[in-house]
């Protein structure tokens, strides 16, 4: 829904993808290096590109915990932001009643002379925090992907959910 939602009403967009569909202008993640060059290419041209952190494409750079999950995460969506000095946004959809609405969210951008591990962490910080809120909020409007369910059971399972939540409490 989401990919239909960013296709739909961002003109003249790019979405990076478990695989090409024309419908969507989308680069096929099967080939990272490719689709990291064409998103790069898109941003230059300054169209905007969707692309997630947390895809399952890509070599993972790293992780992220949230919520006791451990979730791998490439490097590509901070590269290309990085390099090009874009922005970056979080977009969702929550639920109101019978209705789907956007949420978008300002993320972090480049500073002067930041470095990109400096960058990087920064985002991925940004990004954990945003999927936490996701997933702590209305819960008509959780939706996860299966890549997701199964990282929150295995940490459910494992009492880390839990304990994540509990740390959480205290530090609001």
């Amino acid at each position: 829904l989401l990919r239909h939602f960013f296709a739909g009403f961002i003109e003249d967009s790019v979405v990076i993808d478990t695989k090409t569909r024309p419908k969507f202008r989308s680069l096929g993640a099967n080939n990272p290096g490719a689709a990291l060059f064409g998103a790069l290419r898109a941003l230059e041209q300054g169209r905007s590109v969707s692309i997630a952190p947390d895809g399952y494409y890509g070599r993972p750079a790293g992780c992220i915990q949230v919520l006791g999950a451990s979730c791998p995460v490439s490097g590509g969506a901070s590269f290309l932001a990085y390099q090009t000095g874009c922005d970056t946004a979080w977009y969702a959809l929550r639920r109101e009643g019978r209705l789907f609405v956007p949420v978008v969210e300002r993320g972090p951008r480049r500073a002067a002379g930041e470095t990109f591990s400096g960058f990087r962490l920064r985002l991925m910080r940004f990004y954990r925090d945003r999927i936490e809120d996701h997933l702590t909020g209305d819960p008509s409007s959780i939706a996860v992907s299966k890549v997701w369910r199964g990282l929150l059971l295995k940490a459910m399972e494992d009492g880390r959910i839990a304990a994540s939540l509990a740390a959480r409490a205290e530090r609001a």
